[in-house]
């Protein structure tokens, strides 16, 4: 077998592999969380630096979801985290139990769907008509 042969099957397994590897599966409906601080908080924050996607990380967990990703941000909204958690009660409770510290002068949760999911609620609207009034 030539190099040429031995790279062409190479790169025919790389390409049928990794985007099988880099989309991820859910088990569980995604979630994305905005959260902005109150000024006490990022005071006290910043006098005491702590990791707190460690501590929402925890408590995700012990209700039985998952964090995906955890990021701080600029603009209205301090952080962003995806979580994958069971249903929207069991996100409900994370969100209150994170907040009621006060230390979080607003939150905001999105339910996230996948590509496939979006098709499938297209290719259902298409099937149905809707009268404006």
């Amino acid at each position: 077998m030539s190099t040429s042969t031995n790279l062409v099957d190479v790169i025919s397994v790389i390409t049928s592999v990794v985007p099988a590897l880099r989309k991820e599966k859910t088990e569980m409906p995604l979630y994305m969380t905005q959260f902005a601080y109150t000024s006490d908080a990022w005071a006290a924050l910043v006098k005491k630096p702590q990791n707190r996607e460690e501590v929402l990380r925890a408590l995700i967990e012990k209700l039985g979801g998952r964090m995906v990703s955890f990021y701080y941000a600029f603009g209205e909204y301090d952080g962003v985290f995806v979580s994958e958690m069971p249903d929207e009660t069991t996100v409900t409770a994370a969100i209150l139990a994170a907040v009621s510290p006060g230390h979080v002068k607003a939150v905001k949760t999105t339910v996230l769907l996948t590509t496939e999911q979006t098709m499938a609620a297209m290719r259902k609207a298409g099937a149905q008509s809707y009268q404006a009034p």
